[in-house]
């Protein structure tokens, strides 16, 4: 299993509950192949790691869109930037048209774009936006510096979800002092992220042996609080919320329930 394979893992989460994210695509975005050889993991993640992961992927999924479709309706923007987009199907869940962009791994982009092919043709016309679809590297740069720069229409809707904890903190920094420099004032990222007090909870101990065990990572996250998100210069918290409070607001019985309490939140460019 690769970091890029979790991708294909996340897809599956988010198509068992389609009620929850939103996400009617979901299960079309992988062939049976791949589907047979992610499930070996998901079916090992739901049943040893943590057993409400697809739940708490697919909440994950409703909060992006919904601040998504916000920023469509509030903000007036004119594109949408998603870093390390996997499987997810944001733009084409849109009721109205703007300029979208995708930006992954070439492993992830090279399927991606077989498959969004396949299924704009099948839904032409349900489906407004398309992305453009962009292969990079987070981790170099300059390649998310020179896709940002095909935005044209402004104002821009940043996404960047699953990502943050597999980075470097100077990493991190790097792509924020970047988004600082391209992103306008009023423009809004959203992120999700690991808090410090994650680090010795059961659940995260036993998923950061999974991932130890399967990915081609080393055991070492980056973990993250609202101190630290604030601290970034040229941004501020404006939104926040959890997989912990998303569930309460479904009324799920979270004492019950093992998932990672991972955090949201919406940063704003000042």
């Amino acid at each position: 299993m690769a970091l890029s394979d979790t991708a294909y893992s996340c897809c599956i989460f988010r198509s068992l509950f389609p009620e929850v994210s939103g996400d009617i695509y979901a299960k079309e975005w992988i062939n049976e192949e791949s589907m047979q050889n992610a499930k070996k993991y998901t079916d090992h993640w739901l049943a040893e790691v943590s057993r409400n992961e697809d739940i708490a992927v697919s909440m994950r999924c409703s909060y992006f869109l919904n601040q998504l479709k916000q920023a469509v309706e509030k903000d007036a923007i004119g594109s949408f930037f998603n870093i390390g987009a996997g499987f997810t199907s944001y733009p084409l869940l849109l009721s109205n048209k703007i300029d979208a962009f995708e930006f992954d791994l070439a492993e992830v982009i090279e399927v991606k774009k077989q498959r969004l092919d396949e299924i704009t043709k099948r839904h032409s016309g349900n489906i407004l936006t398309i992305p453009s679809l962009i292969a990079g590297d987070i981790t170099d740069i300059r390649t998310l510096e020179n896709a940002l720069s095909r935005i044209q229409d402004k104002p821009v809707f940043y996404i960047m979800e699953g990502l943050s904890y597999y980075l470097s903190f100077d990493n991190f920094k790097a792509v924020f002092a970047l988004l600082k420099d391209k992103m306008a004032i009023g423009e809004k990222i959203a992120i999700d992220f690991w808090s410090n007090d994650y680090i010795n909870a059961p659940v995260f101990l036993k998923q950061a042996q999974f991932f130890g065990e399967t990915l081609d990572i080393s055991d070492r996250y980056l973990f993250l609080d609202e101190e630290d998100l604030n601290n970034i210069d040229g941004f501020e918290i404006t939104d926040t919320s959890s997989a912990l409070l998303e569930a309460s607001k479904r009324g799920l019985d979270i004492q019950n329930m093992e998932f990672l309490p991972e955090n949201y939140c919406v940063l704003t460019r000042i």
